[in-house]
């Protein structure tokens, strides 16, 4: 029989997290969600998934976080975007920390809580470019991505 897999999504409350929580919980996985708001479990767990309260930048909390949920995989989707998206590049500031720091706190805690599995998820934002430099960056993306090899 086949053991139940657990997964820890981090950044669960975001405009990924509770899609993802909705469609892992249907296919039978057993999701803890991470935010760092106590007064978002009753949303993760609305959603079907346990909840955990802590703060990527807390290297200790998500320490106990991951041991406690003892996860097999991890989802790393932290993110603090403004509510109505980047405007400027300073809108990102706190996202920048969370994907440095927090990322890294996540990355070590997770090794020590001998997670098999890390997913990480990226994103673009151009407030100030031209449509002309996004295609031309899509199109070089599309160059680099051809010459690279396919990861299973």
């Amino acid at each position: 029989m086949n053991k139940t897999k657990r997964v820890l999504i981090a950044g669960a409350t975001g405009t990924l997290g509770m899609p993802l929580i909705r469609a892992l919980t249907g296919k039978g996985y057993e999701v803890t969600g991470l935010t760092r708001s106590a007064d978002k479990r009753g949303m993760l767990e609305q959603a079907g998934a346990s909840a955990a309260v802590a703060d990527a930048l807390d290297a200790r909390a998500l320490e106990k976080v991951l041991k406690d949920c003892s996860p097999d995989w991890v989802v790393d989707l932290l993110t603090a975007i403004p509510k109505n998206g980047p405007t400027n590049f300073s809108h990102m500031s706190a996202t920048n920390v969370l994907r440095t720091q927090g990322t890294e706190n996540l990355l070590q805690a997770s090794t020590g809580a001998g997670v098999k599995r890390i997913v990480g998820e990226s994103m673009i934002f151009a407030p100030r470019l031209t449509l002309p430099f996004l295609v031309l960056f899509a199109y070089r993306l599309c160059q680099v991505r051809r010459g690279m090899p396919r990861l299973t």
